[in-house]
């Protein structure tokens, strides 16, 4: 389950991912947030924090997450990704180089720290 996360400053799309994560969790939560913040800001400062592991993605959601990402592929600005998977950690930091924009990853006890890195310029 993915679910928006609130109070958040209104240039980020935050959300939070639980139990098992779907296609329908992408279609209904997740892209219509981006798509909003990307008519209304022109860019992309993306949230998530994993309260449950990869592993409990399924192939839909997975194939979904790609397709968000390349449906936007030049507004991606920067991309925080919160777990206490280290493997996830460095996976995003290592595809920092790859993608377009910024990707990085933090523990749960940064969360705050992700966020200000999302709003600095």
């Amino acid at each position: 389950m993915v679910e928006v996360i609130s109070g958040l400053a209104d240039s980020i799309a935050g959300f939070r991912a639980k139990g098992e994560v779907s296609k329908k969790d992408y279609t209904e939560v997740v892209e219509p947030e981006v798509d909003e913040l990307v008519r209304r800001t022109g860019k992309i400062n993306f949230l998530l924090l994993l309260d449950t592991t990869i592993g409990n993605y399924t192939p839909g959601a997975a194939f979904k997450d790609f397709l968000l990402g390349l449906k936007h592929l030049s507004k991606w600005h920067k991309m925080a990704i919160v777990s206490e998977q280290e493997g996830v950690r460095k996976f995003t930091d290592f595809i920092s180089s790859v993608i377009p924009g910024e990707a990085r990853g933090f523990s749960k006890s940064q969360f705050e720290e992700a966020q200000t890195w999302l709003l600095a310029e």
